[in-house]
């Protein structure tokens, strides 16, 4: 009796064994269905970049240094500066002297021939300004515009300011070095002629 009563008890638990693994076989196999059909990590993650990258756009014309209606123009001395720096500036009161990369270059003799020359000038034109306008550097900064000519260097035209000096003095002295400066003449060499080359220079107060 008691090996009939353990064979039932063996052949019960065999029964409930193989009901259980009939009972979850089918559930593995729906969670290894829904694994092939459903979303990849590796095919989520395209998609989830992609999702974070915008075209590139083309540049805001009003954009702060970027060109365009940014850019403003403005006329210095009888020349037009198209200024496309960014932010916040004032207006360039003297003209940039730009001179293409590969372009002509005078020589530096000749600047400083030039240099001294308006260093007459501007003695002579800021006799006027007092000791006590003065601050610890003043001085006249500007363009001038030269033409070479059967070698002569001859200036044309000249745009100047004074810096570090009383503010009354801005005007006469700026108005008195511009005429006095057009007409000056130094000796070029044997420099082939030029029909206008831009030079900026700054000259000391005495």
């Amino acid at each position: 009796m008691n090996r009939g009563y353990l064979a039932l008890v063996g052949g019960l638990v065999l029964a409930a064994i193989i009901a259980l693994y009939a009972v979850s076989r089918p559930s593995a196999d729906t969670d290894a269905v829904r694994d092939s059909t459903g979303p990849k990590i590796t095919q989520a993650d395209p998609g989830k970049a992609g999702s974070r990258l915008r075209p590139i756009q083309p540049s805001d014309p009003t954009t702060p240094g970027a060109s365009g209606s940014n850019a403003r123009d403005y006329m210095i001395g009888g020349v037009r500066v198209r200024d496309h720096r960014s932010g916040d500036h004032a207006q360039l009161d003297v003209p940039p002297a730009v001179h293409p990369p590969h372009g002509r270059k005078i020589p530096s003799q000749l600047t400083y021939d030039l240099t001294q020359r308006l260093g007459g000038v501007v003695n002579e034109c800021a006799a006027s300004v007092p000791p006590d306008g003065r601050g610890a550097r003043p001085r006249v900064e500007g363009e001038i515009i030269i033409a070479i000519k059967s070698q002569q260097a001859t200036v044309t035209s000249a745009t100047f300011q004074l810096r570090d000096a009383a503010v009354a003095s801005e005007a006469p002295v700026k108005a008195c070095v511009e005429q006095k400066a057009v007409g000056l003449a130094v000796p070029s060499g044997d420099e082939p002629d030029l029909e206008n080359y831009a030079i900026t220079l700054a000259v000391r107060l005495p």
